[in-house]
């Protein structure tokens, strides 16, 4: 089956993938799936989504392939952790440049923007227009929280987006930013995320010898799946009120 698309979104987790498939059946689009690929047909456009996982070099990768598959527009998207104070569980951030915690050598992107006098459902958060950062590590106390918002000013953080900025603009392709928040600047993230370690095999252990993780993760991970979905409704509205023959004022 040839999949290819319009606008190419690199998820990094797939519970962000599932909440936008079902978004996308909710409004009775065609949806083909395949390898993990998952391609939406519109009425003027269409959409090839994969999630790539997390971190820097899957992020590349993931990017990689779709532009392999012809998309002219790239989207990094998923859940981000809150650097702002102001901002709360589920609200939608649609980034105006991404910055690198890496090195200096690493310069913002400047993203395209694409919602200007967008409609959205009274269901969905209103969007603020905000610059994000991405680091390699997780960022889940409120002290690392603090000490990067007042580094970079930057509302939110995710592990992706930059890896992906720098693919498309290696590769000339218009690319933008739009993450919904899943933990705000005032949670600290349960110790088996912020210490890195998302693996089964790791986690189980970690459960076992630390059971009150439980709790936390289980609260994270519902909360996570509600911006999830919250997202996935923006993204729905964004692309179908934004079709083809728009990108040209991307």
């Amino acid at each position: 089956m040839d999949m290819q698309a319009d606008f190419g979104i690199v998820f990094a987790l797939s519970f962000e993938l599932r909440e936008f498939v079902k978004a996308l059946r909710r409004r009775g689009y065609r949806i083909k799936s395949e390898s993990g690929l998952v391609q939406a047909t519109m009425e003027k456009s269409s959409v090839l989504a994969l999630a790539s996982g997390v971190g820097w070099r899957r992020a590349r990768m993931t990017t990689n392939t779709l532009i392999s598959k012809g998309v002219r527009v790239i989207l990094a998207a998923g859940i981000a952790g809150g650097l702002d104070p102001k901002l709360s569980h589920g609200d939608v951030i649609v980034a105006r440049r991404i910055y690198s915690e890496m090195s200096a050598d690493c310069s913002p992107i400047a993203c395209s923007s694409v919602v200007n006098n967008l409609c959205v459902d009274k269901t969905v958060p209103a969007i603020r227009w905000a610059d994000v950062v991405s680091c390699e590590c997780v960022v889940g106390t409120p002290d690392d929280k603090a000490r990067l918002f007042a580094e970079t000013g930057a509302a939110a953080v995710d592990m992706e987006s930059y890896a992906v900025g720098q693919v498309c603009e290696n590769a000339g392709i218009r690319f933008f930013v739009v993450r919904a928040i899943s933990d705000t600047a005032a949670d600290k993230l349960p110790f088996v995320l912020v210490d890195g370690c998302l693996s089964t095999s790791t986690l189980l252990r970690t459960l076992c010898t630390q059971p009150g993780e439980l709790i936390g993760l289980l609260r994270f991970y519902v909360i996570s799946c509600r911006a999830a979905k919250k997202l996935a409704e923006f993204l729905v509205d964004l692309l179908v009120k934004r079709p083809l023959e728009d990108q040209d004022h991307l």
